[in-house]
């Protein structure tokens, strides 16, 4: 805010992740039920965090990709129990 609101090269406005925070709160000071939808944008704040910490980045990324083989050892499981549930009967 010391730089300015709006008008300048380094305010408040002009960095897109301070405008988030900006509708963010101009949203829950208009009313809890008209914009419900703006309020699911809080999630994407721990972007801003992921993206300047590198080292987070890396985990990130490495967490992503490990989702592949885990769906391929949920789809792996469940054909277990399917099998062994039709034994079963």
């Amino acid at each position: 805010m010391a730089y300015g609101f709006v008008i300048g090269k380094n305010t408040y406005l002009r960095n897109s992740w301070n405008v988030l925070d900006f509708i963010i709160v101009l949203s829950s000071l208009v009313g809890d039920s008209e914009l419900k939808l703006i309020r699911l944008i809080r999630v994407m704040k721990p972007l801003r965090t992921i993206r300047r910490i590198p080292t987070l980045r890396k985990q990130t990324e490495a967490l992503i990709e490990s989702l592949r083989g885990v769906v391929n050892v949920a789809a792996l499981l469940a054909f277990a129990i399917f099998f062994f549930g039709i034994i079963g009967l």
